[in-house]
């Protein structure tokens, strides 16, 4: 019986100190300024994005990459949803630039008029 109790003691004891252990990890996560978020950004010509690691600025994309010619998203969830994506890439440790398939795949409005000039 003396065995079994320091054996049950013993196991709560390694518990304790792996829980203890284990939420100290991610107190420390959320306090550490190295986090990826991004922002949408107004232009005057549309929409476009900020990728932040911490408070440090990694990425300002004005205009619709992987797409020839400057054009800005036309909507801000085109922008989110591209961020999005690239900031995927980013934790994943891949090339953060984004492709024309990856564009139609996100449905991204492209030009002036919304209704004709989605990415096909």
């Amino acid at each position: 019986m003396k065995g079994f109790l320091t054996f049950v003691i013993g196991i709560c004891i390694v518990g304790i100190v792996y829980f203890a252990l284990n939420n100290d990890k991610k107190d420390q996560v959320r306090k550490t300024p190295h986090y990826l978020y991004s922002e949408v950004i107004d232009q005057e010509a549309g929409y476009g994005y900020r990728i932040f690691n911490g408070e440090k600025l990694i990425i300002q994309q004005e205009t619709i990459p992987g797409f020839v010619g400057e054009i800005a998203f036309l909507t801000h969830d085109d922008a989110d949803k591209v961020a999005k994506c690239v900031m995927g890439k980013l934790l994943k440790g891949a090339n953060p630039a984004v492709t024309l398939e990856e564009l139609k795949a996100l449905g991204i409005e492209m030009g002036s008029n919304k209704s004709s000039n989605v990415v096909e």
